[in-house]
């Protein structure tokens, strides 16, 4: 049954059901990289990796990449303050923006973190094909292209 085919007739299967396999999907491995990532968890991992890939972003640039709202960045950026793994600096060209860039320690959490990020997908994903994989995140990618937010 496709989530498109919810006609008040035909009794509805979670099990069936695409949007209810994503939801379940992503709080599971979530979770399960919680638990494995102690030292910073998946989301804190995530934001250090994009300002690897692009040092220097607004917070809200990061909010927007990150498919957040601007008040979690905040915080999340706060905690990794904290922690040492990225700093703010006023923007260059807008007093009411501060850019954040990733530390040296942020940078080998990373490190230290991807046999662990590795290991999961290797697990979760091992009934799949890396073509699967990669037709998967396509997917995935058009499908989250469509969902409106932050």
């Amino acid at each position: 049954m496709s989530d498109a085919d919810l006609s008040p007739s035909r009794p509805l299967n979670l099990n069936e059901s695409l949007i209810w396999q994503l939801s379940v999907t992503g709080r599971l491995i979530r979770t399960l990289l919680d638990s494995e990532l102690t030292d910073a968890g998946p989301q804190a991992i995530a934001v250090l990796v994009r300002l690897q890939e692009h040092d220097g972003l607004t917070q809200a640039e990061l909010a927007r990449r990150q498919r957040v709202e601007a008040p979690s960045m905040s915080g999340m950026v706060d905690r990794l303050v904290r922690a040492g793994y990225v700093t703010r600096q006023p923007h260059p060209d807008d007093r009411r923006s501060v850019c954040v860039y990733i530390t040296d320690a942020g940078r080998e959490i990373v490190d230290q973190s991807r046999p662990t990020v590795q290991r999961v997908r290797d697990e979760v994903f091992a009934d799949l094909t890396e073509e699967d994989q990669a037709t998967l995140v396509a997917l995935l990618t058009k499908v989250l292209g469509r969902i409106p937010g932050p």
